[in-house]
């Protein structure tokens, strides 16, 4: 089990070195064309390129790095690239496909929608919860068999549990942090409207694990709308604060 934890995670880290190499090759390249021009302008045109990615994910700089940012790429890799984006004059509502999430879509929409958690039904719910008592149940007598064949024993088991328990951390940017950047989209010019719909493919190359779409696939709505379904399914506070920025922004609270 910590064996699949391990690959899945580099995996992971692979896929999110690939979009962040890429944005900052473009962003050297484009810096490159800008100073031999003449005039005060940029050249952005590296930025905009549309590419793609060895996981199916396509787009520009702004739609790569937030790729990279929802699959858990920390500030200090983020922040730097982003600042340069802006400074070009790059377009951060150009749209990009992601294989989990679908095609089409905002750079902005594609961090609301992340902040969704999966909604399960009452009876699934009920599953859950009895399974995870005898889960606790089953690790409770574990612990009590392994206490004598020694204290390493009781630690490697626990050490295998915590993996699992927060693997998702490892493929999965937290939610402050995915608000903290959709504030910084805004900020920086991003449009709070447009809606886009989310399909995610299933096909070979479809990674599950790496930041998935947790709501119904063929849902589509605007930043906002899915804002309010991340509030629906149990999101914090930090979620209605984005939501409120989005209003301020001048966000349609009409549209679906």
């Amino acid at each position: 089990v910590a064996s699949r934890v391990h690959q899945a995670s580099a995996l992971a880290e692979l896929k999110r070195k690939e979009k962040l190499d890429a944005v900052r090759v473009s962003i050297v390249q484009a810096h490159k064309a800008t100073a031999v021009l003449v005039e005060d302008k940029v050249d952005n045109y590296a930025l905009e390129e549309t590419q793609i990615m060895s996981d199916g994910t396509s787009g520009a700089c702004a739609w790569l790095l937030t790729c990279a940012m929802i699959e858990g790429a920390s500030a200090s890799e983020v922040k730097p690239m982003f600042d340069d984006l802006v400074k070009m004059e790059c377009d951060l509502n150009a749209r990009g496909n992601r294989i989990q999430h679908g095609k089409g879509i905002t750079p902005l929409t594609l961090l609301c929608s992340m902040l969704e958690k999966r909604r399960v039904s009452p009876e699934e719910q009920r599953v859950r919860d009895r399974l995870d008592m005898e889960v606790e149940q089953q690790h409770a007598d574990a612990i009590r068999e392994m206490e004598v064949q020694g204290a390493l024993y009781v630690e490697a088991i626990e050490a295998i549990r915590s993996q699992m328990k927060d693997r998702e951390e490892h493929f999965t940017q937290t939610s402050t942090a995915i608000v903290d950047f959709a504030t910084a989209l805004l900020a920086a010019g991003a449009s709070p409207d447009g809606t886009s719909r989310m399909s995610p493919e299933t096909n070979a190359i479809a990674d599950s694990r790496i930041a998935p779409y947790m709501g119904i696939s063929g849902t589509e709505g605007s930043p906002l709308f899915y804002c309010a379904l991340a509030v629906i399914s149990g999101a914090g506070d930090e979620v209605l604060e984005l939501a409120s920025r989005l209003i301020v922004a001048g966000a349609s609270a009409n549209t679906s």
